[in-house]
């Protein structure tokens, strides 16, 4: 999957988190609109971008090592 970070975008606040599946979840029912779909890197770590409303984009990252 592509990163849907272009180049000239690549300033990116990630936040880890424990489990990303859940904090997904957590967020999206408070109304976040997450770009794209998790990429997993398998045993090393699980990603997804989101934007706030102001077009900033962000990452949540999950460690799985």
């Amino acid at each position: 999957t592509p990163s849907p970070v272009m180049p000239g975008q690549n300033a990116v606040l990630t936040m880890t988190v424990n489990d990303l599946d859940a904090s997904r979840k957590y967020l999206a029912e408070k109304g976040v609109n997450f770009i794209g779909e998790v990429i997993e890197v398998p045993g090393h770590v699980k990603m997804i971008f989101f934007k706030d409303l102001d077009g900033n984009i962000f990452q949540l990252v999950q460690m799985l090592d």
